[in-house]
């Protein structure tokens, strides 16, 4: 009976040996390990979202207008769209119906018209990061000079880069200068601040003139 009572005495103020911290640690460490050899690679798989919400945009313009300025102030290029869908946080927009017009303090504006296009950031020559606009469908890049004349150069697809002003495509051009003149090449490179414009040949394609003679009075 003594021991009984002593045994009740001892009983409520029992408490188990605490363990030091690392002890506890490499416990966990252990189970962990145990449960990683039970579960393998295989079977925790990353949820993934169903196909119609893969690509949900983070945000719409419609109708819209899109400036950029040059450090004086002055009026550099702008972009109308009839939509633009931004994605990756705004990285990444893909324009409905884009026209952008490019101003230079040495030429004439420059025009660039086509059905849609994809602007995103890319790594620039020498490792900045650069704007690039690859616009495609019925694209017509065109400059009205001084004197009245229209330069205008068709294609199906080019790519802007316009923080350099740079124009190149790679698919088939025809280039109409005035009313007589007309140039047919597999591929261009156009400087829009200089209007200087370079027309590249290949295997199937030659680069051919074409001047109809026009009328004097």
């Amino acid at each position: 009976m003594d021991g009984a009572r002593d045994l009740g005495r001892l009983t409520p103020g029992w408490r188990p040996p605490r363990l030091p911290l690392w002890t506890g640690i490499l416990i966990a460490v252990a189970v962990f390990a145990a449960l990683a050899l039970m579960v393998g690679p295989g079977d925790i798989r990353t949820p993934s979202l169903p196909a119609e919400l893969a690509r949900q945009p983070d945000a719409y313009l419609e109708d819209g207008t899109i400036s950029q300025f040059r450090a004086d102030g002055a009026l550099h290029y702008r972009m109308h769209v009839e939509r633009a869908t931004y994605f990756d946080q705004g990285r990444t927009a893909e324009v409905t119906a884009p026209v952008v017009e490019f101003f230079t303090p040495s030429a004439a504006p420059w025009r660039i018209e086509a059905a849609s296009g994809e602007v995103r950031n890319v790594t620039a020559p020498g490792g900045a990061t650069e704007e690039r606009a690859d616009l495609a469908g019925d694209v017509v890049l065109s400059q009205h000079a001084a004197e009245g004349t229209r330069l205008a150069l068709h294609t199906q697809a080019l790519t802007l880069y316009p923080a350099r002003e740079i124009v190149r495509g790679d698919q088939p051009v025809m280039i109409e200068r005035g009313v007589g003149s007309r140039t047919v090449a597999a591929g261009f490179e156009a400087d829009l601040a200089t209007s200087r414009i370079q027309l590249f040949s290949d295997a199937d394609r030659r680069v051919h003139i074409v001047l109809q003679p026009t009328e004097f009075q």
